[in-house]
């Protein structure tokens, strides 16, 4: 760790009952105040492989764990993978990798439950790494009760993933997301995805990424 990094995590160590915003101060006791504290100081670290063994630690306590720990565990998780920090500064330095946002994310939808919906949105939404965003955009069909508003996301990215000329590896994992979500009867799709379909089905993609958009597209008929 930097010399920062240490210096946070001298004082989680000592922080007792007291704690910031994001933790509450009632229902936590003192001890996990800290141990969340020493968490949010190490993910500070420049030290790729140090990031993956702390989130391990994080993914083990929050299961251990409930309630208001949880929520507290998702606002630092959250934290790590949006682009404008707030409790984890970093800058100036290496950026956390894609695959520590991946990871994140995954012990997010394993513990967020509805808290989760909100990173995955904003994932999809504004991360800079074409798989972070397809990572979004797999699992959030699973996650809280937005069907809507999770379609509207994950058109919306298809979208901008057509009009920038992005690969198959990121429009495939949309296109998924998007059929899980076409089973909720309510949900009402727009003309924009339509276009985005019929776009991909005559475009120049290869028999998998018009298959799967033709296939879609007739979903939408039988609306």
């Amino acid at each position: 760790m930097n010399v920062r990094a240490l210096l946070l995590f001298a004082i989680a160590l000592a922080a007792g009952a007291q704690g910031p915003d994001w933790i509450p101060v009632d229902t936590i006791s003192p001890a996990e105040r800290s141990q969340l504290l020493s968490f949010a100081a190490r993910l500070e670290t420049e030290d790729a492989a140090f990031i993956e063994t702390t989130l391990a630690g994080i993914r083990v306590a929050a299961l251990e764990n409930d309630g208001d720990y949880r929520r507290a565990a998702v606002v630092l998780l959250s934290d790590l993978v949006r682009r404008n920090r707030r409790i984890i500064s970093r800058q100036g330095r290496v950026p956390v990798t894609a695959a520590s946002r991946i990871t994140a994310l995954a012990i997010i939808a394993d513990i967020g439950g509805h808290d989760a919906h909100e990173s995955f949105l904003e994932a999809l939404k504004n991360d800079v790494d074409p798989s972070v965003r397809a990572y979004a955009a797999r699992r959030l069909p699973a996650i809280g009760s937005d069907t809507q508003g999770a379609l509207s996301a994950v058109s919306a990215a298809l979208r901008a993933a057509i009009r920038t000329g992005s690969g198959e590896e990121e429009i495939l994992p949309y296109l998924d997301a998007i059929g899980a979500l076409l089973d909720d009867p309510w949900i009402v799709p727009g003309s924009a995805l339509a276009e985005a379909l019929l776009a991909l089905a005559n475009g120049p993609y290869s028999a998998r990424v018009r298959r799967s958009s033709s296939t879609l597209l007739e979903l939408l008929l039988e609306r």
